[in-house]
This record gives structure tokens, sequence and C-alpha cells, in this order.
């Protein structure tokens, strides 16, 4: 499985925590574009390679109650970490982010 972790701001969420600047308005553009690309391009290797992906937001974290029922509804049932394919059999982009989950 793979969860990541962003930041409302630096990933350009959408939510209230994520709102654009007023100021350089193309600059903070052309800094959130690589972000959403490389987001993009790790799930969709996370899926090519067999693993199932969850986006967890900064924003949803602020509730720890609801974010603990959201992770269990997602990952209760999976055997973490023995039913999953190792970093190996990943892409290097996927591999070098990913790592099995143990215990």
């Amino acid at each position: 499985m793979l969860v990541q972790v962003h930041g409302c701001f630096c990933h350009d969420h959408g939510c209230s925590l994520s709102r654009l600047p007023t100021s350089r308005t193309a600059f903070w553009e052309e800094k959130f574009a690589p972000n959403r690309e490389r987001d993009r391009r790790l799930e969709d290797a996370a899926e090519a390679a067999g693993w199932t992906s969850l986006t967890v937001w900064e924003c949803e974290t602020k509730d720890f109650e609801v974010l603990e029922r959201r992770l269990v509804a997602v990952v209760g049932t999976q055997r973490l970490g023995m039913d999953q394919p190792t970093t190996a059999t990943c892409s290097n982009e996927v591999a070098s982010t990913i790592q099995p989950l143990s215990g």
C-alpha cells in the first residue's frame, strides 16, 4: 500500500489551507504544477505495480478519529506488509518512496 501524506499548501489541495497567495501567483502556480504531476506519476506507478494508493491531506489530520476511521477502512482488512509486493518489484521512482509496512 502506498500512503502519501501531503501538505495542503504545497500540493495544492484546494481546501482552505491551500489558498493561492495573491502576490506572485504565476510563481506559485509554477511551483505547484510539478508537485501535482509528481503526485499523479507516483499514484499511477504504484497502481501499475499492483499497490493500493491512499492520499492523506494535511487538513484531514486535524481530526484524529476521522483520520483513524478512514485509514482503518482502507487498510484494516489487509495484512500489512505481508500481501503487498516488495519495493524490488516497483519502478525506481515508486521504490525510492515506498517502503513495505511491517508489524
